[in-house]
């Protein structure tokens, strides 16, 4: 965008935006379903209902279908689910600080244009394409705390020594850019278990095994991010008008780091900072356990 900006004016970033939707609308017009069904679904549908209705028992005293089962209230009422809003809100609000601040701080402090900000930008913006990957494999082998308190502490404290480097420290930006970088990634991988942490709190909350509630919750880490994404670019455009850019950076590491208590307690498995994953019992047995299993199997009574 930067340099579409610099080549070609003002208005070009957004010609080649609109430009963008307008491919986005018509691929989407490919994923409309068709109005004619096979009719193999149809047969496949009526085969299930035939089924179920030989094998189900009918109950008066019960509804035949559950609405709403876990609502927005009892999804809030769950700390998990709240850690997990306030990561989100907390990546929400430090990306619209970021963005709202830093762009004027390298135009006024080293005089950058457009072009060399959007360039320091892509600083912040590189490691996610590391740091989610990586957040992910870990959180699923060893559970979202060793991904989340490490990460979170980090983030907090480059937040803070963000606002240090000026154009008469050593180094010139360079500090500024390195700092720049581990922040994004800290605050990426912080949020990658989020979702997964939601997931985990309507299984809780679906003792049947069913998924009732699942969207609910994703609207709800949706809402957090936007409201850091509000407040974010108006905190950080006040905070830099009435104490400067090295106390906006304070203000926002010491607000993570109040949060931090409480994010620390309640994600992942509660007193638990490791969880492996545990192995799934519906997959192969090992080659190397095929005799105890075939012991154990000539074991079995004929009964069970």
């Amino acid at each position: 965008m930067t340099a579409l900006y610099q080549t070609r004016g003002y208005k070009a970033p957004f010609i080649f935006c609109v430009a963008l939707a307008g491919v986005d609308l018509v691929l989407r017009l490919f994923l409309v379903e068709r109005k004619n069904n096979p009719p193999e679904w149809f047969m496949k549908q009526n085969e299930q209902r035939i089924e179920e209705s030989r094998t189900a028992t009918i109950d008066s005293s019960t509804p035949e279908e559950k609405e709403d089962a876990v609502t927005y209230w009892m999804l809030l009422k769950q700390h998990r689910l709240l850690a997990g809003m306030l990561m989100a809100f907390s990546n929400g609000t430090l990306l619209g600080v970021l963005e709202s601040t830093l762009n004027v701080r390298l135009a006024s402090e080293w005089g950058l244009n457009s072009g060399q900000i959007g360039v320091v930008f892509i600083a912040a913006v590189a490691p996610t394409f590391v740091a989610s990957p990586l957040a992910g494999y870990l959180a699923d082998k060893l559970g979202a705390k060793v991904v989340v308190i490490p990460t979170w502490i980090i983030g907090s404290v480059a937040t803070i020594l963000m606002g240090v480097p000026n154009k008469s420290t050593a180094g010139g930006i360079a500090p500024l850019i390195i700092l720049t970088v581990i922040q994004g990634f800290c605050v990426s991988a912080f949020l990658t278990p989020v979702l997964s942490e939601m997931g985990h709190v309507v299984q809780s909350l679906n003792p049947d095994g069913s998924d009732d509630g699942q969207g609910r919750s994703y609207a709800l880490f949706n809402v957090a991010f936007a409201l850091g994404g509000i407040v974010g670019p108006f905190l950080g455009g006040y905070l830099y008008k009435a104490i400067g850019f090295f106390w906006v950076n304070v203000v926002m590491g010491c607000f993570l780091l109040v949060c931090a208590p409480y994010v620390f307690v309640f994600v992942g498995e509660r007193g638990k900072f490791i969880v492996r994953q545990k192995c799934n019992e519906d997959e192969p047995i090992r080659s190397e356990d095929t005799e105890v299993y075939a012991a154990k199997t000539e074991m079995k009574p004929m009964g069970a």
